[in-house]
């Protein structure tokens, strides 16, 4: 049976309680939490260290040379946060594989690697085509928390990889016949 609420005018009917609504609806069940691996929380790592450093390879660039004190810490700083970069890339490569989505991460772990190494037209080439094919080369399959996770932490890996191509150390354009292909790096079976 309905009655109305006299101040809202609205009907209100006999049995629409939280209780029934849970027992038509099923019981909630909270998300599972993404399953964390050594990779994930590598790459996680990587992503504030290669901002770091883009941070400090900028404040060096703002400052240019200098005979100021300062200018020493900020260069250590830089130097510090390059060395780490170098080995969060190197644990990447060698971390064990513990889910298959965290292949992802190696691969973009060995992309990375090999545009700070190279030269900066080449640098920036592996950007180009990785923004062009990202969702293609760096497609995680499911909606499971873990892949949701993993895409997330690709995603956002993005922009920050995009300034870090903004460097300095990266000056140089892209000429349209030119550019190594470096394609064959992300279909490396791990």
């Amino acid at each position: 049976m309905a009655t109305t609420n006299p101040i809202t005018k609205r009907v209100k009917h006999k049995h629409s309680n939280s209780k029934d609504l849970l027992n038509r609806v099923g019981p909630f069940k909270p998300l599972e939490a993404p399953r964390e691996t050594a990779l994930s929380n590598a790459f996680s790592t990587l992503l504030s260290i290669l901002s770091e450093y883009t941070k400090a390879e900028h404040d060096l660039e703002d400052i240019g040379y200098s005979q100021d004190p300062a200018y020493a810490a900020w260069h250590d700083a830089s130097d510090h946060a390059q060395d780490r970069l170098i080995d969060v890339l190197r644990d990447l490569q060698n971390l064990p594989l513990e889910v298959p989505e965290d292949i992802l991460f190696r691969r973009m772990a060995l992309l990375l690697h090999e545009m700070r190494w190279t030269d900066g037209k080449a640098a920036r080439y592996m950007h180009e085509r990785l923004q062009d094919n990202f969702y293609r080369w760096f497609q995680v399959l499911g909606d499971s928390p873990t892949a949701s996770h993993r895409k997330l932490l690709l995603n956002w890996s993005r922009p920050i990889i995009a300034a870090f191509l903004a460097l300095p150390l990266f000056d140089g354009g892209v000429d349209d016949e030119a550019g190594p292909d470096k394609s064959d790096l992300l279909d490396i079976q791990y």
